[in-house]
This record gives C-alpha cells, structure tokens and sequence, in this order.
C-alpha cells in the first residue's frame, strides 16, 4: 500500500479503496464468499461513480465488510486480512486539533 498521508484528499483515497477492492475480489473464489464478493462489487462502483463523500462511503464499506464477514462466517486468508485492513486505514483521517 502506498503510504495515504493523514491530509490526503478524497480523491486519491477512493483510488487507492478501488485498487484494493478489485484485488480482494480476484483473491475471493469459494462460493461461501459470494456475498461479500457482492458487497466489494457494488462498493466499487460507488466509489468510481463518485456517488457521494469517499470518508462516509469507506465508513459504510468497512461496516458491510464486517457484518458480511460475521452473519456469512467467512474465513479470510492472511493476504486478504490485510487488504481489508489496508482499506479500512484509508478511512481514518486526522483533524489537526
């Protein structure tokens, strides 16, 4: 993962959840990931359509990632744990408080 800086726009942010989502989808090939296979999908769509702020979007995407995971009980490989985690990071920004 390139390194987001806390300042980063939105617009480099919803790239770099699209290249993330598109990777994780390819990796995913058991039926029993289907239905976060769906969610991946229409989250990526969102995000190149621009179709609202990319912080709320990711916010949405990381909290359907995890109820999918849990209500699905899919298991996920070392590599796919850290891309979710690689794309749940790029929803945290700081304020400069």
């Amino acid at each position: 993962m390139n390194k987001i800086k806390w300042f980063t726009g939105g617009n480099k942010r919803s790239e770099e959840a699209i290249k993330f989502l598109t990777i994780l989808q390819a990796n995913l090939k058991n039926t029993t990931d289907l239905p976060l296979i769906k969610i991946l999908g229409e989250y990526s769509i969102e995000l190149k359509n621009q179709q609202g702020s990319t912080p709320i979007i990711l916010s949405r995407l990381n909290l359907d990632i995890s109820r999918c995971l849990l209500n699905n009980k899919i298991h996920l490989s070392e590599e796919n744990q850290k891309l979710i985690k690689d794309i749940s990071s790029l929803s945290q920004i700081r304020y400069g408080y």
